[in-house]
């Protein structure tokens, strides 16, 4: 995401809420002073007085705009709430029409300072905020100063008290700072995830298109290395399947459940299979069951047309017969697959465990499956059985 991208994340996330309490706090605040307004209606320039009642239309206004209008709408509204009400303070001396010089008076904006810091400490940089806070304390002091040449020990006493509100915006600024920090870990967690499932998914593609290569290409480079004349139906059965598979789009592999295939459709397919593979191997089906979903019987067919080539290539032995059987299974509680020969056989412990046609074009693909199963039985001299399966959730 980029850095624009993230601020106006951030925004609609944190810094619109913490700038929504701030603002209805702020709504609460001008409400409670009101009367203090009217009752010093008359006593200062009309200019002055008409300007202080745009503070309460700006909160009105934003109010009803912080939830929905854009990030520089509501920092614009709040920064000129939050500038007025010092400019109000500073010109309050000389906006009287009857000064009492050393009186303890003060105007009823100066009572509005908790609602500009908070504001500014909402929406400004958080050391623009911090050095703001304390000159709406200091602004009434410094201004009757210079306009009266004195000032009331109770206006001191007051703005020494208006103080406070710089802790309370360091309190502020603290708060929305840590919960822009948390919610960007929480992004950036997010973001590391899903590259994590992204990159996670490009290794199984190219675990797909590796085990893709194994069982189709080479299988076909092999078989017509070994032969002598022009092709046969399987070979050539073999080589569109092969082109079949690589024109496949990718991520074409189903999700479980969504895409059915019938179980005639898959007893249909494993015959094609064993018919071009191990033409002479014995084949049993029973399939009386309910749709085996698309993904369980890609990586089953898949598995299954290894497990004969493998057998084709090397069961065999000089001058040696094999027999081979096919056994399938599709019923209520799932899907299974037996493929056996009585040839040569081989020790399991010996094949090195990254061996892709055994690894990863037969273990791997029904172990990848959500409630599949792979298992190779075999000892030299005594054949090889290949179980293949799917259970039901």
């Amino acid at each position: 995401m980029t850095a624009d991208g993230w601020g106006a994340a951030r925004w609609a996330a944190v810094d619109r809420r913490v700038a929504t309490m701030a603002v209805l706090a702020s709504v609460v605040l001008v409400v409670t002073t009101l009367g203090l307004e009217r009752s010093e209606w008359g006593s200062t320039a009309l200019v002055w007085s008409l300007a202080g009642l745009l503070l309460p239309l700006l909160l009105a206004v934003s109010a009803l705009l912080v939830t929905t209008a854009s990030e520089p709408v509501v920092r614009w509204l709040c920064t000129t709430f939050t500038l007025l009400q010092l400019a109000l303070v500073l010109t309050w001396p000389v906006a009287r029409l009857h000064p009492e010089p050393g009186a303890d008076v003060t105007p009823w904006v100066w009572l509005l300072e908790p609602a500009a810091v908070g504001l500014a400490a909402v929406v400004w940089p958080w050391r623009a905020a911090v050095l703001y806070a304390p000159l709406p304390a200091i602004a009434l002091p410094v201004a009757l100063y210079l306009a009266d040449g004195q000032v009331s020990r109770e206006v001191v006493a007051r703005s020494c008290i208006h103080f406070g509100n710089v802790a309370f915006v360091a309190i502020l600024v603290t708060a929305r700072r840590q919960l822009a920090l948390l919610w960007t870990v929480e992004r950036q967690a997010e973001e590391s995830e899903l590259a994590l499932v992204r990159a996670t998914a490009a290794g199984a593609e190219q675990a797909r298109l590796a085990a893709v290569v194994h069982d189709e290409v080479l299988a076909t480079l092999v078989g017509a290395m070994q032969r002598t004349g022009p092709p046969g139906p399987a070979l050539a059965a073999q080589a569109a399947r092969a082109l079949a598979v690589l024109d496949a789009p990718v991520g074409g592999d189903a999700d479980p459940g969504r895409d059915l295939v019938p179980a005639r459709m898959v007893a249909e397919r494993v015959e094609a299979v064993v018919r071009v593979v191990a033409p002479r191997a014995g084949l049993a089906i029973v399939a009386d069951g309910p749709d085996v979903p698309a993904r369980v019987w890609s990586a089953v067919e898949a598995a299954l047309g290894e497990a004969l080539r493998n057998s084709v290539r090397h069961a065999g032995g000089a001058g040696r017969s094999v027999h081979r059987q096919v056994l399938l299974t599709v019923d209520q509680r799932g899907l299974r697959v037996e493929v056996q020969d009585d040839g040569r056989g081989f020790d399991l412990a010996a094949v090195p465990a990254t061996r892709l046609g055994v690894a990863g074009s037969v273990l791997a693909r029904l172990r990848s499956v959500p409630g599949g199963s792979a298992e190779i039985r075999s000892a030299p001299g005594e054949g090889t059985r290949v179980l293949l399966g799917w259970q039901r959730p």
